[in-house]
């Protein structure tokens, strides 16, 4: 089967979104803005409930607009009277009233955040108690989808699949195990270059590149000291070449670092995460200028490695023990081989090159170090593309690749699935913050 027009829009719908700030914290901020609107008036208490997923990517990243880390902060944030209509880019409208109510609000110790370790992936559930009411909302299976609203104890909304409010618009989800990559790869072709989604994701490169420059000219305000500036000297003292792979995971890692480290700054995510959304951006922008390619071409390349993405993740999980720089990266890898001039075998050869090369890498949460992992998918990934174009790829017995990307992304996915699905877990308790059980 292939996808029509109208369920590529569908996915991207679901898939791809602006954000400002890590979406797991923002996902947080959401479900309690809402289950605040439900309770009314001022909080007596937050019960916050995150999966182990969730718990691990939002503890230690930088939140815009203020200093603080973690989801206590984020669910304070929520509460403070920021808008859950925004979406991811709630912390867009933050002012200086709405960080001084947060850090009161949890300082008076009315906010508690747990983990419920038998949930996976993307998780929240808020129950914030007002004066009056009590509200609880549930977002599950990936950011943007509120699949309870409930108001003293009365369902207001059930939805099983994305939607930003739990209306009838909810899409269907796409079931990718139907389906080859061939054929993925020949619905991105057959997309139509007038819609408006296509030019949406060239947006979102353009942005990605604009956060990338604007770091390196010291122009983009950062929470804390980042790696940033000892790249910048790196590159400075020509450590590495101005190439196209170099100035990719130069300007990757930097935008990485920033929106780590809480830089304000608008994202076009990918398959749910901001930094794969960056991977995206930057690296198939910079090969299309090198490259000196059309702008349908151009668009058709980010289309293509953001289906690929979003693709790989409905196997390996929207968050996973699996570093999203893996998936994000091949689909990188496919669209580097597509713009120069590769067929759809030669595309897939691209994906297993780069999967058979960095899948080991894991996910141990958002943070800081997160750029260098990107900036490393960013070089390999371009890498891929180039030497799957002229016929060199890994094959059957060369680790989890089989010479078929359909059964090498299938490995992939049941790797994570029953190899790695008590990592989140241990790398909480491996690390001195943990967390709490609910």
């Amino acid at each position: 089967m292939s996808l029509s027009e109208h369920e590529l829009v569908s996915l991207l719908e679901t898939e791809t979104g602006w954000a400002v700030g890590c979406t797991e914290p923002g996902m947080v901020a959401m479900a309690v803005s809402r289950a605040t609107e439900l309770a009314e008036g001022e909080p007596l208490d937050i019960l916050v409930q995150v999966s182990g997923s969730v718990m691990k990517n939002g503890r230690s990243v930088g939140l815009p607009g203020t200093t603080r880390r973690g989801l206590e902060m984020a669910s304070a944030l929520g509460a403070s009277g920021l808008d859950w209509r925004m979406g991811l880019s709630l912390f867009e409208g933050l002012t200086t009233e709405h960080v001084l109510r947060a850090e009161t609000l949890l300082e008076s110790g009315r906010i508690r955040v747990c983990c419920n370790f038998k949930k996976i992936g993307v998780y929240v559930r808020a129950v914030v108690k007002g004066p009056r009411h009590t509200g609880l909302v549930t977002i599950e299976g990936n950011h943007m989808n509120f699949t309870e609203v409930v108001r003293d104890g009365r369902l207001l909304s059930k939805n099983r699949t994305g939607s930003t409010n739990g209306d009838a618009r909810a899409h269907e989800p796409i079931d990718f195990n139907d389906m080859c990559f061939s054929e993925l790869f020949q619905s991105v072709l057959d997309f139509p270059e007038t819609n408006t989604y296509i030019a949406r994701l060239e947006e979102g490169s353009e942005k990605a590149m604009e956060l990338a420059k604007a770091v390196l000219r010291g122009a983009c305000p950062e929470t804390r000291p980042s790696i940033s500036k000892g790249l910048r000297m790196i590159f400075d003292d020509k450590v590495l070449e101005n190439d196209l792979v170099a100035k990719s995971r130069l300007e990757v890692a930097v935008a990485v670092s920033a929106r780590m480290n809480g830089a304000p700054w608008p994202v076009l995510t990918s398959g749910g995460s901001g930094n794969q959304g960056l991977l995206i951006g930057i690296s198939i922008g910079n090969a299309c200028k090198a490259l000196g390619v059309s702008e349908s071409k151009r668009r058709r390349s980010l289309l293509l490695a953001h289906v690929t993405n979003i693709y790989l993740k409905s196997f390996t999980g929207e968050i996973s023990p699996l570093c999203g720089g893996v998936t994000a990266g091949a689909g990188v890898a496919a669209a580097i081989c597509w713009l120069l001039g590769g067929n759809a075998d030669q595309v897939g050869a691209a994906i297993e090159n780069f999967v058979g090369g960095l899948y080991g890498m894991i996910c141990d949460g958002a943070k800081a170090s997160c750029a260098l992992k990107m900036a490393a998918a960013a070089a390999e990934a371009i890498i891929c593309g180039h030497l799957a174009y002229m016929g060199v790829s890994f094959g059957p017995g060369d680790g989890i690749v089989s010479g078929s990307v359909d059964e090498t992304i299938g490995r992939a996915g049941l790797l994570v699935r029953e190899g790695l699905c008590t990592m989140d877990q241990l790398i909480l308790k491996a690390t001195s913050a943990g967390a709490i059980p609910c």
